[in-house]
């Protein structure tokens, strides 16, 4: 009799250590937005502070990816493009395809590439899917007020998709 009372006190146990795990072994994304941008560190620390949203042109019907990041101390990334397929080679700043790639630094200047400056940025996604883009960037910019000024940055990301709101 003690025998059967410790078998099933011990399948009960089971039972809730087996909804435990369930429970731990939930996967989590843990997003990540970092760069270099002229020689110097630029991560993306809150995940508040990065997105990536896919749209689709309203009148156009041309899908879009914007991927932004946010750092404190050195101020936003953000590129922008056009004919987004998922996985894949992009470039912006160019004559050829719709889309930029700029930085607002900690000091409110702006640098961007400029398709006049015939030099594209490149931009990978390495990973995506309906929840997850994934990919990494390479971008010569311009100062937009003095645009013998350029700025280089590059770096890596992996950020939740959000579909942009089209309804009014």
């Amino acid at each position: 009799m003690l025998t059967v009372i410790i078998l099933m006190a011990s399948c009960q146990k089971e039972e809730g250590i087996k909804e435990e795990l369930e429970v731990e072994d939930a996967v989590v994304y843990e997003e990540f937005f970092i760069a270099e941008v002229d020689g110097e560190e630029f991560e993306v620390l809150n995940s508040e502070n990065m997105s990536a949203t896919r749209s689709v042109g309203p009148e156009s019907g041309i899908p879009a990816l914007s991927v932004f990041g946010y750092s404190e101390e050195q101020g936003y990334i953000m590129l922008y493009f056009c004919f987004y397929e998922g996985k894949g080679n992009y470039t912006t700043g160019n004559k050829k395809d719709v889309g930029y790639s700029l930085l607002w630094d900690d000091e409110d200047n702006v640098w961007e590439d400029l398709p006049q400056k015939d030099n594209p940025s490149e931009i990978e996604i390495t990973y995506a899917d309906d929840k997850i883009v994934e990919g990494t960037f390479d971008v010569t910019a311009y100062n937009t007020d003095d645009i013998t000024k350029e700025i280089k940055f590059s770096g890596t990301f992996g950020v939740l998709l959000e579909e942009e709101d089209t309804e009014n």
